[in-house]
């Protein structure tokens, strides 16, 4: 039987009305800044985006809400860039998003989207995460999301291939190798195991802990994920591979923070 996230899944209604959704966050949440550049802050994104016409909706919204805004060296090392959304009512809370690129003092347009998304930035990438509800999904509860990143490759932003996560709180690797388990009492976390009794455990913060011979529980009836895709609970995100299953935070400063498992030990991944 399929699992229910434990926080509600914002549903991204984009202007066309085709549905999309983002997981893991409110939006007060999700008005959080990074830091990453001078500059860049919420008024800062209001600012640029209402200059360039995104979200405006003259008479009646003179100047654009904005829900998400992130930062980081999305133009290469040494670069300052700026990724926002427009913010929507409801459980969509994003109707569109552009990326800016602090140059000459102002910031400039770069990259213009038009459906809502979730953004992260990730390292130097720009991280986009819609749901896709299934049949018998709830409006606002879908059982997946899909996501790519956009990066920069010098002259334009060019788009990976997207990739599909699922919505389950225990999973298994394709190989039945590894088990993982999304937990959220006494802390939101994400532990993982492997046959030969590894164990890595992740928290939102980034920090990971790992010791041999100290699983102590096995679910042979987990949701089992094919190598190439990923699950997502709350903030953390596993991707399945031959290599064994990756687990990181998404989302904030420990984003990209976390650990790979499989037979033969942890080794820590991050930015």
């Amino acid at each position: 039987m399929r699992s229910r996230l434990p926080i509600v899944l914002s549903v991204v209604i984009v202007f066309s009305l085709t549905l999309a959704a983002t997981q893991r966050t409110s939006g007060a949440q999700a008005q959080r800044s990074v830091s990453g550049a001078a500059g860049c802050s919420k008024a800062a994104a209001v600012k640029a985006m209402t200059r360039y016409g995104i979200g405006v909706v003259k008479p009646f919204q003179p100047r654009t809400p904005v829900n998400q805004v992130q930062c980081g060296p999305l133009f290469g090392r040494g670069s300052r860039g700026m990724v926002a959304s427009v913010a929507i009512p409801g459980c969509g809370i994003s109707g569109g998003w552009a990326v800016f690129r602090h140059s000459g003092g102002t910031w400039k347009l770069a990259k213009k989207v038009g459906h809502g998304a979730f953004l992260d930035v990730v390292g130097g990438d720009i991280r986009e995460t819609i749901g896709v509800l299934a049949r018998g999904d709830a409006h606002c509860f879908p059982s997946s999301v899909k996501y790519h990143f956009w990066r920069w490759n010098g002259k334009r932003f060019v788009v990976g291939p997207w990739q599909r996560a699922w919505s389950y709180d225990s999973i298994l690797s394709q190989d039945g190798q590894v088990w993982c388990r999304f937990v959220f009492d006494p802390a939101a976390q994400v532990f993982c195991g492997t046959r030969n009794r590894q164990l890595a455990t992740l928290r939102l913060n980034g920090s990971f802990t790992a010791c041999n011979d100290c699983l102590q529980n096995w679910d042979d009836r987990a949701r089992v994920i094919a190598n190439g895709q990923a699950n997502e609970w709350n903030k953390f995100h596993c991707l399945v591979e031959a290599s064994g299953v990756t687990c990181t935070v998404i989302g904030g400063a420990a984003t990209g923070r976390g650990f790979l498992i499989n037979a033969s030990g942890v080794t820590e991944v991050g930015p």
